[in-house]
């Protein structure tokens, strides 16, 4: 299972590397789909400085276009898909790292 298993919570304090994590996610990401990318943004409770969040670092991805390219190298990469979300969101998870996609 990934994340934080159904029908728990789990909250700690604000950790400094997640901002680290973020970046070079970012990175990888951007050498993964190119110029596909229109955006990335760090989001959810980890993107915060000084709150308690749930250990799970959200990443929002807007790309040109999502096609099966998109994720067969996003699986290649490692991450596996999760679940379609309010009609425009496409989750998908790799560890502890979350993906929100859309277009």
């Amino acid at each position: 299972m990934l994340g934080v298993p159904k029908s728990k919570v789990r909250l700690v304090e604000h950790d400094e590397k997640w901002a680290e994590v973020f970046e070079k996610t970012k990175l990888a990401l951007i050498n993964i789909h190119g110029d596909n990318i229109v955006d990335i943004q760090h989001v959810g409770s980890t993107a915060i400085k000084g709150i308690i969040a749930k250990p799970m670092l959200d990443i929002a991805i807007l790309f040109k276009k999502i096609s099966d390219p998109v994720f067969n190298a996003m699986k290649k990469s490692g991450y596996e898909y999760y679940r379609f979300l309010y009609n425009i969101y496409i989750v998908m998870k790799k560890s502890t790292l979350s993906f929100f996609m859309t277009r």
